[in-house]
């Protein structure tokens, strides 16, 4: 299942930042898709941002916020 591609390709020796960066970018594209069919607005509005983020970082090769936001111990 998911789970299990996860956590072969986290484990995987060979597999690059911008190969794990280019499959959480296709997870979030089905994620949002099953959100928006769900009528899930507020997740969808968020997996978007975790998209443009994403985007970004593709483009870039950093976040935006780098280093600025805390992420919470909880999630």
């Amino acid at each position: 299942m998911l789970h299990t591609e996860i956590r072969h390709m986290m484990s995987r020796q060979s597999t690059s930042q911008k190969e794990r960066l280019e499959f959480m970018r296709s997870m979030l594209v089905q994620l949002r898709a099953m959100a928006d069919a769900d009528n899930h607005e507020m997740l969808a509005y968020l997996i978007e941002m975790a998209q443009l983020e994403a985007n970004e970082v593709a483009l870039q090769g950093t976040p935006r916020h780098s280093g600025t936001l805390k992420r919470n111990s909880l999630a």
